[in-house]
């Protein structure tokens, strides 16, 4: 369970994320710099460098999580692809 006092982490990091097109060729790319900026700037939420550090932990997870699920979902489709070439052979022969 996420501690009370980290919660509005938890809430900067959801909203920073649905701002971002994160995924790019198949990956998962990290939030830069320069969007924090703007979204600290718009939202007029102060982010101290304690804070920084640990929404780019949370990033580097989060990219490193979903960049697992990618992988497997392109392992799958690529599999399901192999299957039917082999049948499409199978029927030729």
């Amino acid at each position: 369970m996420l501690p009370e006092e980290g919660r509005y982490l938890w809430n900067w990091f959801i909203s920073l994320n649905s701002l971002v097109s994160r995924i790019s060729d198949g990956v998962c790319k990290r939030i830069p710099p320069t969007e924090y900026v703007a979204w600290s700037s718009i939202t007029g939420n102060l982010v101290y460098s304690e804070e920084y550090d640990i929404l780019m932990s949370m990033d580097q997870a989060y990219c490193e999580e979903t960049n697992k699920e990618l992988a497997s979902i392109r392992s799958k489709q690529e599999e399901e692809q192999r299957k039917q070439v082999e049948k499409a052979k199978s029927r030729r022969r």
